[in-house]
């Protein structure tokens, strides 16, 4: 996970709530501990072949309950088309 958050930073575009890379937006509440903020960055899918029958096989994870309750929803977390 570093490693995207170091990218993304690098570029100019530190993921919000990620203090650690740069970001100047908080997201979500305010954690008692530093190590326990959340930072807006959610793998939602992943696709790979299968390992037997080398079919596409695609898995999505669901939101996490902290971004539908900041209004977050499935159609706002979604990558665009093609990318």
């Amino acid at each position: 996970m570093h490693q995207l958050r170091v990218q993304a930073s690098a570029r100019g575009w530190p993921i919000r709530g990620d203090v650690l890379y740069g970001a100047r937006q908080p997201f979500g509440p305010e954690p008692a501990l530093p190590r326990e903020r959340v930072i807006a960055l959610h793998g939602r899918g992943l696709t790979f072949l299968h390992p037997i029958r080398y079919e596409p096989l695609t898995v999505v994870a669901p939101l996490p309950e902290l971004w539908r309750e900041l209004g977050i929803t499935e159609q706002m977390a979604a990558a665009p088309e093609g990318a």
